[in-house]
């Protein structure tokens, strides 16, 4: 008996002669060596797991007696292992081949267990792709090129196990790959996916409905709506063209009968045809007016609370006389607290005491309250000199002095001094 084992026999080496393997194998065992123990031999050669040796396992003949008749088994072996004619593929012919291979794998069967063959799905197909490119002779460099054209998962969990650049190498990683680790893989894969459709499917209907918007904002700005079928539409169009809301007041004055040429007046300076000005109520009468108009009208602490409530008085004010700028006895202006009262003898620019407006260097107040105050102090000076002389105090002497003419016909509600004395006045009368 040679002392020379043989190789263990894989199948999957080209270059590997069957017939020789044959051969050594029979050189193992002595001359009278019978069949069984020969074909013993034989399987013990083949390598563990290889093609060879899944193929004696799972080789199914005719005859049960067959696997005991090493004439049978040799020929069996040599017919699907033997040398054969083989066609010589160039490359990219054997590239094409093992790519359309790729093409048929099934991806949803990817992470599945395939019974037929008792194998992962994944690694049964690895393994008929790498069987193939041996039986075609390919070089171990295009087992990475291969693998490039593989499914984007399968390809991703391959590349985790190692460098790939021969092919046993490709199928030693497919094994290595876990079925379940690459079905949850591939789940998450397809529900990215699909959440990515639903979002261009989304994008496409916006713009869609968007374009839709445009073109008919197109067609109502050249007056040929898409929805002027509607019973109202002309109706609605029509209004458009119709100002909506309060027209603007206009006011309308009655012009003067009389010639203003012939007029026994004094004559009046300035436009004739104006109407004239209203004549002013009596002091007293206005004295009576402010007096009860502000009795209600409080003036509030200079801390915190009285700021915020005078704010709210100065609201209520302009929200109940929106078109009036001065006030007057009928319309009386909130004071600001910490300033003097009305008619105090106070600066009418700060509202306080002890100096006039002309030396006044103090925070001015509001313009509405300077006025009110310049005008309050008119009132109750002009009112108070009226009840007075309604009761007249007896004098002991009596001297005439000429006054400046002061006519009372001028309306000082309606008209502002801007800080020079008003008509009537001579300086440092008051605190102007």
């Amino acid at each position: 008996m040679p002392s020379d084992r043989p190789q263990p026999f894989d199948g999957d080496d080209p270059g590997r002669s069957a017939r020789q393997f044959l051969r050594d194998v029979e050189l193992q065992c002595s001359d009278d060596a019978k069949d069984k123990q020969i074909i013993r031999r034989f399987g013990l050669l083949l390598k563990a797991d290889s093609t060879a040796d899944v193929w004696y396992e799972n080789w199914k003949t005719a005859n049960p007696g067959d696997k005991d008749d090493w004439t049978k088994v040799s020929e069996a072996f040599e017919k699907k292992f033997g040398r054969s004619e083989k066609k010589v593929f160039k490359r990219p012919e054997a590239m094409n081949i093992l790519i359309s291979m790729i093409d048929d794998i099934d991806a949803c069967k990817l992470g599945s267990y395939d019974q037929s063959s008792q194998m992962d799905y994944h690694v049964l197909q690895l393994d008929k792709i790498v069987s193939e490119a041996l039986k075609m002779g390919c070089a171990d460099d295009m087992a990475e090129e291969v693998k490039d054209h593989l499914p984007k998962t399968l390809r991703e969990m391959l590349e985790k196990q190692g460098m790939i650049e021969k092919w046993e190498e490709l199928r030693t990683a497919g094994k290595k790959v876990q079925a379940y680790k690459l079905k949850k893989v591939m789940e998450e894969e397809k529900e990215k996916e699909r959440k990515k459709e639903d979002e261009e499917a989304r994008i496409r209907q916006l713009d869609a409905a968007t374009r839709r918007m445009d073109a008919t904002l197109r067609d109502f700005q050249r007056g040929r709506s898409t929805v002027s079928a509607s019973p109202t539409a002309a109706l609605r169009q029509g209004l458009q063209s119709i100002p909506l809301g309060r027209p603007a007041s206009q006011q309308y004055i009655q012009p003067d009968r009389n010639n203003p040429f012939l007029t026994s007046d004094q004559p009046r300076s300035g436009n004739l045809f104006a109407p004239p000005p209203r004549r002013a109520l009596p002091g007293h009468v206005r004295l009576q007016a402010l007096r009860q108009n502000t009795a209600n009208l409080v003036q509030h602490k200079p801390d915190d609370a009285g700021l915020a409530a005078y704010r709210i008085q100065v609201d209520e004010w302009q929200r109940r006389n929106p078109n009036t700028r001065n006030p007057d006895e009928t319309r009386p202006y909130p004071l600001k607290p910490g300033t003097a009262e009305l008619g105090s003898g106070e600066c009418f620019r700060c509202g306080q005491l002890n100096h006039r407006q002309n030396d006044c260097q103090n925070v001015p107040l509001d313009e509405r309250e300077t006025s009110w105050r310049r005008t309050a102090s008119f009132i109750i000076r002009n009112g108070s000199s009226a009840a007075s002389s309604a009761n007249p105090t007896p004098l002991n002497a009596v001297m005439f002095t000429q006054y400046p003419y002061l006519d009372n016909s001028f309306d000082y509600r309606d008209h502002s001094t801007n800080n020079v004395p008003y008509d009537g006045e001579f300086p440092h009368q008051g605190n102007f």
